[in-house]
């Protein structure tokens, strides 16, 4: 298995450390000044962006097309999912709405979840198809020259009418 660095990383990697410290922060919060929601909220909203970074990043880092594409499936079917529903759940927390509520919308999350990802389970090509591989580059940044690196085309959706 083959890696590459590409520019991208230069922007993803401190965006995880950020959103990795900042649920770290929000863990001990929550465990030092009472178990408020609204914090546990915040800590998972944080390590929610935490993971969808930590997934971008090893996906740009490989040039495997088996683990790009399983690593896509995992953003695609969990991770966006999970950034919606906690920035939900913060919004509701924030505001103080009533524990029904929350409970709703964790239960949407995880049915989401778990219909989408019987989809893709049973079918990997209902969230999208690789269309080929483009390569990018050289490039310099900041005095840093990369070398060529691989560019994956995904369609958004795979066409429904092609599927077998």
């Amino acid at each position: 298995m083959s890696f590459q660095v590409t520019p991208s990383l230069l922007v993803n990697i401190p965006i995880f450390l950020l959103a990795a410290s900042l649920a770290g922060y929000g863990g001990v919060l929550y465990l030092r000044e009472g178990r408020r929601q609204v914090v546990l909220a915040f800590t998972m909203l944080m390590t929610a962006i935490a993971l969808w970074q930590l997934a971008d990043v090893l996906r740009r880092l490989f040039t495997g097309l088996s683990p790009t594409v399983w690593l896509l499936h995992l953003t695609l079917v969990v991770l966006i999912p999970l950034f919606t529903w906690s920035l939900v759940w913060f919004a509701l927390a924030y505001a103080e709405s009533s524990q029904r509520r929350i409970r709703v919308v964790w239960g949407l999350f995880f049915a989401h979840v778990l219909v989408i990802g019987t989809l893709t389970a049973l079918n990997p090509k209902f969230l999208q198809t690789v269309d080929g591989i483009v390569y990018q580059g050289p490039m310099t940044v900041l005095n840093v020259t990369f070398e060529r690196w691989i560019v994956r085309m995904c369609l958004a959706r795979a066409d429904f009418a092609t599927i077998s």
